[in-house]
């Protein structure tokens, strides 16, 4: 079945059979066909009422599957009739949610929540902080990189923590198919995660990779200020 509606994930950690979740993440996809995650942000901007919902169909989801003693990355959709769970996994979330957004926004180490579960430890999972974070990643139009540029612009953005491009001319850029065909993005925080995703933008904006895509004797240029 087909589930149409927002995407999140749920960062939680269980232990001694306890599961506390730490995060809701609110995903940004490319929609049909792929769905690749192009952005995140925390915590999640949605009404109260219906981020309930979603925590609590995620941690039901960890007890059902016995998860304990490991952190677990819960992906799910708001359909029509409520939060579908898509994917379960007892690991940390990528993407960036786990090392960035998640310490910036609540100040929570989950590296080493992780490292103290397998240790047979209590995790320190307390929040010190509540902000918000947001990630946007870089895109490109397929082809051969012929420029980049705007990379420091972007660094000096209000809110800016990182920024990372990783294609360089000479690079082929790949269809945006999956999570390996990313090629670069901008972390930002904030003091909420409305402000946060607009600073992510706004830098992002900054940022633009010319490529050029060879057809036969035919060059197409493309700019994609995205």
């Amino acid at each position: 079945e087909f589930i149409d509606g927002p995407e999140f994930s749920v960062e939680t950690v269980t232990f001694n059979g306890e599961t506390t979740v730490v995060a809701v993440t609110d995903k940004l996809t490319t929609g049909h066909p792929y769905f690749v995650e192009v952005g995140h942000s925390q915590p999640s901007r949605f009404p109260a009422e219906q981020v309930a919902s979603i925590i609590d169909i995620a941690v039901r989801g960890v007890q059902a599957l016995g998860i304990d003693e490991a952190p677990s990355h819960v992906e799910i959709r708001l359909g029509a009739d409520g939060p579908r769970v898509i994917e379960i996994g007892a690991r940390l979330g990528g993407g960036f949610i786990t090392s960035h957004l998640v310490p910036s926004s609540t100040g929570v180490d989950m590296i080493r929540a992780a490292i103290s579960l397998a240790l047979g430890k209590a995790p320190d999972i307390r929040p010190t902080h509540f902000r918000g974070a947001a990630v946007r990643f870089v895109k490109a139009a397929p082809g051969v990189v012929r420029k980049v540029s705007g990379v420091d612009a972007a660094r000096e953005c209000t809110g800016t923590r990182v920024v990372d491009v990783q294609v360089a001319p000479g690079d082929e850029v790949k269809p945006l198919v999956d999570a390996t065909c990313r090629i670069g993005h901008v972390i930002c925080d904030a003091d909420d995660p409305l402000t946060a995703v607009a600073l992510a933008e706004n830098a992002l904006r900054k940022i633009s990779i010319e490529t050029e895509k060879v057809q036969g004797c035919i060059q197409e240029k493309r700019d994609e200020r995205r």
